[in-house]
């Protein structure tokens, strides 16, 4: 049996596909989707502690850097179809109306460079916290439907400076704040 070679425009239209050496192109996503989104769930996380200050002198200033105690990114967790910035943007725009989330994909970090100086003598603690957001969400596109969840955290981190020697009476905290400062007290006052 004699073979016959493939006829030319077959070929021709098998090589238009793709270029050597490219992936063939993909039929065209999703372009026109809705993020539909729970109930966010916040929470308090506490990001950075300084050493303890033995301040034994009023004016005294504590310039020790912050060490990392926790870390986020915000970010969305899903499967490969969901387009997790447009998913995040659409969130942040919604949640705006409270207090500004942070930019989609940054990494929190304590911060740097801050001193503080106190009045008086004891031992000091500075620390610094973030108000955290989590929210799931359905994301329906031509007629298919994923789920994901966004991670992040409102802009304007919080924080403050205690004495270890003090308790905090008198002083109006939030459920929050109080459970920062049990958390640093734990960490630093407890252990000298």
């Amino acid at each position: 049996m004699k073979r016959r070679p493939a006829p030319l425009v077959a070929l021709l239209l098998l090589a238009g596909c793709a270029a050597p050496g490219e992936p063939a192109p993909k039929p065209a996503g999703c372009t026109s989707g809705q993020a539909t989104f729970g109930t966010p769930s916040t929470g308090a996380l506490l990001t950075g502690v300084t050493p303890v200050l033995e301040a034994t002198t009023k004016g005294m200033t504590l310039d020790g850097a912050y060490a990392q105690i926790n870390t986020r990114t915000a970010g969305v967790r899903a499967g490969a179809e969901v387009p997790a910035e447009e998913v995040y943007r659409q969130l942040a725009t919604r949640y705006a109306e409270k207090r500004p989330l942070v930019d989609y994909g940054t990494v929190h970090h304590p911060a740097t460079g801050e001193s503080a100086t106190f009045h008086g003598t004891g031992r000091f603690v500075s620390y610094e916290w973030i108000r955290t957001v989590g929210v799931q969400f359905s994301y329906t596109c031509d007629g298919v439907t994923s789920e994901g969840s966004v991670t992040s955290w409102e802009s304007g981190g919080m924080g403050g400076s205690i004495d270890c020697d003090k308790p905090d009476v008198g002083v109006k905290l939030t459920v929050d704040e109080a459970a920062m400062i049990r958390q640093v007290r734990e960490l630093r006052c407890d252990e000298s």
